[in-house]
């Protein structure tokens, strides 16, 4: 079976229209600041020994904020021009590049095809 790839998918709706490159990328560092301050509240969690329950929500809250920066980054990466054959066309190409580095140690075997 093959595997089924969601993309992000860029915010370029009516609410977007007027927003310039420099907006988007001014909401890529709130998103930014806003995994760091999730990932902030998960480890505190951790160090204060609260019930796994409330980890779990804190873990899931940073996962949703790392989602929200990659929206982010794809939504800048549209407005500057870079449509989404061209951001696979470099996802292709950075993870091909990134499997050869550092003598192929940066990804687990069976994790890429570029990497054996």
């Amino acid at each position: 079976m093959q595997k089924r790839c969601i993309l992000p998918h860029p915010c370029n709706g009516p609410l977007y229209k007027e927003w310039t490159e420099t907006d988007f990328f001014l909401k890529m560092l709130e998103e930014f600041d806003e995994v760091g301050k999730a990932y902030a509240k998960l480890r505190a969690a951790e160090r204060e020994g609260l019930p796994k329950e409330e980890g779990t929500m804190r873990w899931w809250k940073l996962m949703e904020e790392c989602v929200d920066l990659q929206v982010a980054a794809t939504s800048f990466m549209e407005r500057c021009g870079c449509t989404e054959a061209a951001r696979q066309k470099l996802m292709d190409y950075v993870n091909h590049h990134n499997a050869r580095r550092d003598n192929g140690l940066r990804f687990r075997k069976g994790e890429s095809d570029d990497g054996e």
